[in-house]
């Protein structure tokens, strides 16, 4: 639950500033973003702008679906399954899936942000992982791997996402 209110908090604004000479002072066991020096990852004033793993929070281009908007709704409404369960038990409610947009486009490192329940929260993750690859985001003209939020809303009146 810890990691999941820090991705949130991410994703929302940076997460303050990063030391760009954090190397230099003694390392702790915390659980403190790490970056290593590696050819392209940004440095100083730029570190904020990715996570311990290489992926960015901020990018100069957010990656975007093929199609926009439209054609990503579209593709979640023609493959969602509302679960026969849940709509027997009237169970409805948004669901905040995050996942990486690697830099070649695919969809990976899925992670649920907000449940709703189990059945509906499967569903949603489903969807997102059979998602077509994206138009990857890009800093500097290159395709790097960037976080990204899709609210997937389950709804048995006639509201619809």
């Amino acid at each position: 639950m810890k990691k999941l209110l820090i991705l949130l908090l991410a994703c929302i604004v940076a997460l303050g500033t990063f030391d760009a000479d954090a190397k230099t002072k003694k390392k702790k066991r915390s659980r403190q973003p790490r970056y290593e020096a590696v050819e392209g990852t940004p440095r100083g004033d730029d570190a904020e702008k990715i996570d311990s793993d290489g992926v960015y929070l901020s990018p100069d281009a957010l990656p975007q679906y093929r199609g926009g908007m439209q054609a990503l709704m579209k593709f979640i409404g023609d493959n969602l399954v509302y679960p026969e369960q849940a709509e027997r038990e009237g169970i409805q409610g948004k669901v905040l899936v995050d996942f990486v947009v690697e830099k070649n486009g695919r969809v990976g490192r899925i992670k649920l942000r907000q449940s709703v329940h189990r059945w509906l929260d499967n569903e949603a993750m489903r969807v997102v992982a059979i998602l077509p690859p994206f138009i990857p985001a890009t800093v500097d003209g290159q395709p790097v791997a960037c976080w990204y939020s899709l609210p997937i809303n389950f709804s048995l009146g006639g509201d619809t996402q």
